[in-house]
């Protein structure tokens, strides 16, 4: 069931496993924007030749200690932060110094279903890549949550990651939406702060696609911000947003173009390709990010249907409603929204899409 604070806000939705030309520019009231309803959530570049060279294993290798030595060894855990569907997540500090503080989430392998615990540690016999083995063959980004340490046991995984104090965007968008009422006003970020929270998103997919990741997951949940925004607002200079939650990552070139052919995602940020179980590539993460934009500046999703279904058929016709309260958002800023929104062969990759001026 859809609930109804998410046709303005419009960022959780559960997510899905298992014609060229622009999209479909649909313009409404805002009785009828309001009318969706919210789904419930579920839980520097460098040279492609060298990862290519990589073991599949090779962050799991790197982190022998797991095997030598226990999570207890290294760490302290302190208080907890968060609940998933199958674990909880911690702060920890590193004992070396007693000063540095991480994050830590642990997994409880007992509850994953099998193709799940694939998902997470990959499988030798297929030679399928995991979230671990993905996450943690990527060098260190700024804008991406790190995969610092993996300890396993026979009943847990704890992956060491960075810790992030600001909450993540979908609370941050709530917030601003709550505030832009008080105001009489209809919207969400102000243009600066969207702009610079998607210019980070987009910098760490270039990154990602560099080395031949696709996320495959972007949504205002997995943008974590790295300090609480009271002290430092998302449209300040020093605002820092960081990509986070490879669990439904792939492995995909660019030079592959589109060979992925899994529906998986979350219907609200679907590119129509996935939802139309058509083969797809790096710049599905481009129209997520289209999708993350829009909902910086409106405070709400494209699509207000009141079922998921309802959603996915909106994303396969690429219909996107573009309500009234776009008339107090600049052209520049529409203008490189519905540039991410375009179909596949039309789509800008993710380095062409942060060059946009007006995300600069």
């Amino acid at each position: 069931m859809r609930e109804a604070a998410c046709s303005e806000l419009g960022v959780n939705a559960p997510q899905v496993t298992g014609s060229q030309g622009c999209l479909s520019v649909v313009s409404t009231s805002d009785e009828e924007a309001h009318s969706g309803e919210e789904t419930t959530s579920h839980e520097g570049l460098g040279e492609m030749a060298e990862l290519q060279t990589v073991p599949r294993t090779s962050f799991l290798k790197r982190t022998a200690k797991q095997l030598s030595k226990s999570f207890e060894d290294d760490y302290d855990l302190k208080e907890q932060l968060g609940e998933g569907a199958f674990g909880l997540v911690f702060r920890c500090v590193l004992r070396a110094n007693g000063t540095e503080e991480h994050a830590v989430k642990v997994v409880n392998k007992e509850r994953l279903a099998r193709h799940s615990l694939i998902a997470l540690l990959g499988d030798k016999n297929t030679g399928r890549e995991g979230e671990v083995d993905l996450h943690g063959c990527l060098p260190h980004h700024s804008n991406i949550v790190g995969l610092r340490d993996c300890f396993h046991t026979p009943s847990t995984v704890r992956l060491v990651i960075d810790l992030c104090k600001g909450g993540d965007l979908f609370d941050a968008i709530r917030r601003a939406k709550m505030e832009s009422r008080r105001r009489s006003r209809d919207g969400a970020l102000t243009e600066h702060g969207a702009a610079s929270v998607v210019r980070q998103v987009l910098s760490a997919l270039v990154f990602c696609h560099s080395k031949g990741v696709v996320h495959r997951d972007v949504k205002a949940e997995n943008v974590l911000i790295e300090k609480p925004i009271d002290l430092v607002p998302l449209d300040s200079v020093a605002a820092v947003v960081k990509l986070c939650d490879f669990g439904l990552a792939a492995r995909c070139w660019a030079a592959d173009g589109p060979v992925l052919r899994d529906p998986v995602g979350s219907p609200d940020y679907l590119a129509p390709e996935v939802a139309r179980l058509e083969p797809y590539g790096q710049v599905a993460d481009v129209w997520s990010a289209g999708v993350l934009l829009f909902a910086c500046l409106r405070g709400r999703l494209p699509f207000p249907a009141r079922t998921d279904q309802g959603v996915l058929e909106m994303v396969r016709a690429g219909r996107c409603v573009f309500d009234d309260g776009w008339a107090q958002v600049t052209q520049e800023a529409r203008s490189c929204t519905e540039l991410m929104l375009q179909e596949q062969k039309e789509r800008p990759t993710a380095e062409e899409a942060v060059r946009q001026p007006w995300l600069q």
